[in-house]
């Protein structure tokens, strides 16, 4: 006959159970996160090589946020003419393998962050792995670059920093030290968007550890507006990823950003991350 389990001994196995996986739980998620953040360092360098690429075709001009805008604090250059006012991802994703040909464009010319990628890019290599959310508009995307310099915005063409301002890959003194793109957050007018009729569920019902932002400032995922706002914090351990002008990506300390946005007394007068000539 055989020997049956008592209720203690099966308690006291359960509890031995129950202390392993309170052991190795932890573990476990540090893995997971760790895989969450090589998955976004690779995403960004397979973006680096589409913008290389990019501006090797152009004289080695790097995009701007977005084109064809116009008034003394843009700087779109010489990138003007189109029909339509185009992100930096339009002109560069079909480098890194998105068919331009399959992104649905928004019923106004100048809303073109609103037009829909393909359904296989939701989420391709322009959403990070640490957001549970997946990207849809161009504009939602979980990467941009800062407003201002290689954004294209420089504050007035008659001030001292229109002169500090990047045009061309070639222009930064340390590539390696400026970031061209970081984890960026799309703002959050409200819960839901419309698009040509569709409806889109921004969260979709589920938090991510980078919430959604609102802002009196718009702040779209392709860019993001001056100062930290947009930025993606809370998906790497309180930090960033990035990819740096030279085409490396790394992990940036929430530390090295606050230090580099802080030091100088107007604006990003020494900044020594996102202001690139120097």
């Amino acid at each position: 006959m055989k020997k049956k389990f008592t209720l203690i001994e099966l308690l006291v196995v359960i509890a031995i159970i129950a202390v392993l996986a309170a052991m190795l739980l932890p573990a476990l998620r540090k893995a997971r996160a760790k895989a969450k953040d090589i998955g976004c360092i690779n995403n960004l360098k397979q973006i680096g090589i589409g913008f290389m690429q990019y501006c090797l075709e152009h004289d080695d001009l790097i995009p701007t946020r977005s084109v064809n805008r116009s008034g003394s604090t843009w700087n779109p250059r010489g990138l003007v003419g189109y029909p339509r006012t185009l992100t930096w991802v339009h002109l560069v994703s079909p480098y890194f393998g998105v068919n331009i040909n399959n992104i649905t464009l928004h019923n106004k010319p100048a809303d073109t962050h609103f037009d829909v990628l393909p359904k296989e890019e939701f989420a391709g290599v322009m959403k990070c792995p640490a957001m549970r959310d997946n990207i849809y508009y161009v504009g939602m995307i979980d990467y941009g670059m800062h407003e201002y310099n290689v954004g294209g915005h420089t504050y007035s063409t008659a001030s001292s920093y229109w002169k500090l301002q990047t045009n061309r890959l070639t222009d930064p003194e340390a590539p390696a030290e400026k970031a061209l793109l970081v984890d960026c957050k799309y703002q959050s007018f409200s819960s839901k968007h419309l698009n040509n009729g569709v409806q889109c569920s921004i969260l979709g019902g589920v938090p991510d550890p980078d919430p959604f932002i609102r802002q009196a400032s718009k702040s779209y995922g392709y860019w993001f507006h001056q100062g930290t706002q947009g930025m993606g914090y809370g998906r790497h351990n309180g930090s960033l990823n990035g990819l740096f002008i030279d085409g490396h990506a790394e992990w940036i300390s929430s530390a090295r950003v606050m230090t580099s946005m802080s030091s100088g007394t107007w604006k990003y007068q020494g900044d020594r991350l996102f202001w690139f000539k120097r």
